[in-house]
């Protein structure tokens, strides 16, 4: 928000009409990045001076499949080790040794986006 008085301005963000944060800010962009904890209607509220921005968002709850781990593994690796530790790249132990595609992806664990013939993600 603009005030030509000043190259500071108050800024109060408020989530459903309670204020989260009051700060000073200058004149560059500002990003304000919002998760909402629970499900529903959440009103947003950026003010500065007589001046006030309301979005309106509606947060979908989100419901995830329990997947078990599976017991009885020989070998377990956490998707963080391929990215962090240069030894999970050329490991073997009693003669198994472990080996990966052309195109496994080291920087992200070996998880990337890929397309099948019918363009499915």
């Amino acid at each position: 928000m603009y005030d030509p008085l000043t190259s500071m301005a108050e800024v109060t963000l408020s989530i459903d009409n309670v204020v989260i944060a009051t700060d000073q800010i200058d004149r560059t962009t500002q990003y304000w990045s919002y998760t909402p904890a629970e499900a529903g209607e959440h009103i947003l509220t950026i003010s500065c001076g007589s001046v006030s921005r309301t979005i309106t968002i509606t947060a979908t709850e989100v419901t995830l499949e329990d997947v078990s781990e599976k017991s009885g593994y020989d070998f377990k690796f956490k998707a963080s080790d391929f990215a962090t530790n240069s030894a999970v790249q050329n490991w073997s132990s009693n003669g198994i040794t472990a080996t990966y595609s052309d195109n496994f992806d080291w920087i992200n664990g070996g998880l990337h986006t890929e397309e099948d013939e019918n363009g499915n993600l």
